[in-house]
């Protein structure tokens, strides 16, 4: 009896490796077919985001990005990934066939600053610094439109404001390159900070109290 209790459990892992084995080759064979996802692709699997440097039979690899660093560069790690994640996972693509991405700054002023001042001088940088790459993502928009019939956003600059309890928020929302999102966040936010540094009446603000 207990020599057959062993057959069985062994039976019974056999039986779950070999179901893990062909999920993971049938999970290539839908990755390589279906052409969601290619060596280079920047992709994010289970909280794990990365550029695709490998593609074999069993697992998919990737060098991981983000993370802990809070900005768009390489760890330095290495993260396999069982191809049978295509099954059970949702499979984020940050470059297949559209490669610009949306993402935003938020500048808070204070009160006293010149609103108006801030809108042209915000306004301005944004639409410098996206100019060179707005026709491109037009036109990766129109290619995704006519693959999926479905129209994607205007690509242009966008800036809200909402008043906050420490001063005058400006939300910009930008486009940039999937590879260049913070690089580009980094470039706005210095070319702000001069902008302010140089001109009077726009004054960055942060939590303060006020006692009357």
């Amino acid at each position: 009896d207990r020599q057959d209790g062993r057959d069985q459990a062994l039976g019974a892992a056999l039986v779950i490796a070999l179901q893990d084995l062909l999920s993971s080759i049938a999970g290539w064979f839908v990755i390589v077919s279906s052409r969601k996802a290619k060596v280079g692709d920047r992709v994010e699997v289970d909280g794990h985001r990365g550029d695709i440097i490998d593609i074999q039979l069993m697992r998919t690899t990737l060098v991981e990005i983000n993370q802990w660093l809070g900005v768009d560069q390489p760890t330095g790690r290495i993260v396999a990934i069982p191809n049978s994640f295509i099954f059970k996972s949702k499979l984020v693509n940050y470059s297949h066939m559209h490669r610009y991405l949306w993402s935003n700054l938020d500048i808070l002023i204070t009160f006293e600053s010149n609103i108006d001042l801030a809108q042209e001088v915000l306004r301005n940088i944004l639409e410098e610094e996206t100019r060179p790459i707005l026709e491109e993502a037009t036109a990766a928009a129109r290619k995704l439109e006519l693959k999926y019939g479905v129209a994607d956003t205007v690509y242009e600059p966008k800036m809200y404001l909402t008043v906050e309890e420490s001063g005058i928020n400006f939300k910009l929302l930008y486009i940039a390159h999937y590879k260049h999102v913070s690089s580009t966040r980094s470039r706005i936010s210095d070319r702000i900070a001069r902008a302010f540094e140089q001109t009077g009446g726009i004054e960055f603000a942060y939590p303060t109290m006020r006692h009357i």
